[in-house]
């Protein structure tokens, strides 16, 4: 008989080494590593791969599973879910920690960004932190903006970084900025012009007077009254204004000559 981790034909004058990721008996029969196992040139038998290793049949080794798989040993390797991770030579996939994501296939867990969080393990993305909080990187919930930031609609761990209409952000902090024009700055921020004002510059509202009115909210100026009264004066919305009774007027303040004068709300 051949020795063991040998073959030979029948007749043979000598035996041969048995070939790599073969096992030879010695009794003259070679027989080829199935998936999952290897031998080397001259076994007599084929030995299991490792955990965290895999081979394809008649392999004479036994590889290390890929970053992003997992190897059991059998001969079989798995891609790992999205939300969780395994580094090379791995037989297991281990979900992410709270606080980092991840895709399918991946080596390693990466932290949420900041603005973000993750509350759970195995997530597969991060949530956007919502209005008036904030967080930094790797952050499995959001904080609240701090309550002596005024106005403040976003927030970072040094300060305001958002701030309501009318305001901007300076030094981490809101402040007062220039409204458009036809509106003006208020206490609590930006707001549209009144009827029968006018804002000019975005940052104060004027009461129209004299010989104006301004009809509609948000004006930036004030529109002067038709020339053809004969006597006229405006407060806000409305024009007090004198005309020949001859047109057809009403009068609601009475006559004064041939004149008819009326109150009229622009």
């Amino acid at each position: 008989n051949c020795w063991a981790g040998s073959w030979s034909d029948a007749n043979a004058s000598t035996c041969y080494a048995c070939s790599a990721g073969w096992a030879c008996n010695g009794a003259g029969t070679a027989t080829k590593c199935s998936a999952g196992y290897y031998a080397p040139a001259g076994s007599s038998g084929c030995s299991a791969c490792w955990a965290g290793s895999w081979s394809n049949a008649g392999a004479s080794t036994c590889y290390t599973c890929p970053a992003g798989y997992a190897c059991n040993g059998a001969g079989t390797s798995t891609k790992c879910s999205a939300g969780y991770y395994a580094p090379a030579g791995s037989s297991g996939c281990s979900a992410c920690w709270a606080g980092t994501y991840s895709g399918a296939g991946a080596s390693g867990c990466t932290n949420c960004w900041a603005g973000s969080y993750s509350n759970t393990a195995a997530a597969t993305t991060c949530a956007g932190c919502w209005a008036g909080t904030y967080s930094g990187a790797g952050a499995t919930t959001c904080t609240a903006c701090s309550s002596t930031w005024a106005n403040c609609t976003a927030c970072n761990a040094s300060g305001c970084t958002a701030c309501t209409s009318g305001y901007k952000v300076q030094n981490g902090s809101c402040v007062i900025n220039k409204c458009s024009v036809g509106w003006y700055v208020s206490s609590s921020g930006c707001k549209q012009c009144l009827a029968g004002n006018y804002c000019p510059d975005g940052v104060n509202s004027y009461f129209c007077t004299g010989d104006s009115y301004s009809k509609n909210p948000g004006s930036s100026s004030c529109t002067t009254v038709s020339k053809n009264c004969w006597q006229y004066s405006c407060s806000g919305r409305k024009c007090y204004c004198c005309v020949d009774c001859a047109s057809g007027a009403t009068s609601d303040h009475g006559n004064t000559g041939t004149w008819c004068c009326e109150t009229y709300r622009m």
